[in-house]
């Protein structure tokens, strides 16, 4: 009412048409690292020479799973504005609250900084606690009681599935999820009084061992029983700080657990700083190029910052 601004159609296409966009994957190259030879006030020093980020999400209209993943540095070489409670894990369709979230506890502070690193492909994610952190505390994983059923323990994984959530406006697509979440080394146990109301915190008995979330859409599979059946074929080996694992899109990872070296997809490490700055089927721009491209069907826009 008190602007003349109105989004693109091709914008409003891809806000509004959930089932339209189907299963796609979308790739970020933001910047965080900064120079730390340079006063880091009160400006911070951002380096362009390197990669930094690469902010990784699949998305379906079952769900969305992502994470920036980030090579295992110090936490002074961030910006803190970047390094601080960064999150990722899964938001499943139908309820705005429903998650299931790999996260450490803030004991001391309302933040922490470079608590966490990760690797992702499609629906299988793996994350550890970074060495590096500050204020960093225990490592835990969040169940949601909304739109999520009651998490169930089977063959050292832990299982669940959406459930009697009311389909979201825009989502019509949505046929719901399964979600399985593997803690690597050691035990885990269930908070009985934390957060009750709204979910479920599992704490893991060892602060470094990695987690493994694997999430698919409940139309890839017959049952809830056949998902589970799957997942507990899932076979991984953790050895001398190195976690192998094929997940069940059939992706392999080669995780190091030691922060010796940045993951393995496939075979192929990771590369931080990609050719694209933005990259998927609807948004593309070439790193720094200043010519940003959005299209979904026969609508599309072009950007030149230059």
């Amino acid at each position: 009412m008190t602007t003349t601004y109105r989004p693109p159609l091709v914008v409003v296409d891809l806000v509004r048409d959930v089932k339209g966009r189907g299963t796609y994957e979308v790739a970020q190259r933001p910047q965080g690292l900064v120079d730390t030879t340079r006063p880091m006030y009160p400006l911070y020093p951002l380096r362009t020479d390197s990669g930094g980020i690469l902010r990784y999400t699949y998305c379906t209209p079952d769900f969305i799973i992502g994470t920036p993943m980030v090579p295992p540095k110090p936490f002074r070489e961030w910006a803190m504005i970047s390094s601080q409670n960064r999150s990722h894990g899964v938001l499943f369709a139908g309820d705005t609250i429903s998650f299931i979230l790999p996260q450490c506890e803030n004991p001391l502070h309302s933040r922490a900084y470079n608590s966490q690193w990760s690797v992702q492909k499609k629906g299988t994610l793996i994350c550890q606690k970074l060495r590096y952190h500050q204020y960093a505390g225990a490592t835990r994983v969040w169940f949601s009681k909304h739109g999520l059923s009651d998490p169930v323990e089977e063959d050292g994984w832990i299982f669940s599935e959406t459930e009697g959530a009311k389909v979201a406006d825009g989502a019509e697509g949505a046929e719901g999820a399964y979600a399985a979440v593997c803690v690597v080394e050691g035990s885990a146990a269930w908070d009985p009084d934390k957060n009750i109301d709204l979910g479920k915190w599992l704490y893991c008995e060892k602060e470094y061992s990695p987690v493994i979330l694997e999430v698919v859409s409940k139309s890839e599979y017959t049952s809830y029983r056949e998902f589970r059946e799957q997942v507990k074929k899932q076979e991984f080996k953790f050895s001398d700080g190195i976690l192998e694992y094929t997940g069940l899109y059939g992706d392999s990872f080669t995780f190091f657990a030691d922060h010796s070296q940045p993951p393995r997809i496939n075979g192929k490490t990771i590369n931080y700083a990609p050719e694209m700055g933005f990259d998927s089927p609807f948004l593309q721009s070439v790193w720094n190029s200043g010519i940003v491209s959005i299209r979904k069907g026969k609508r599309q826009l072009l950007y030149d910052f230059n």
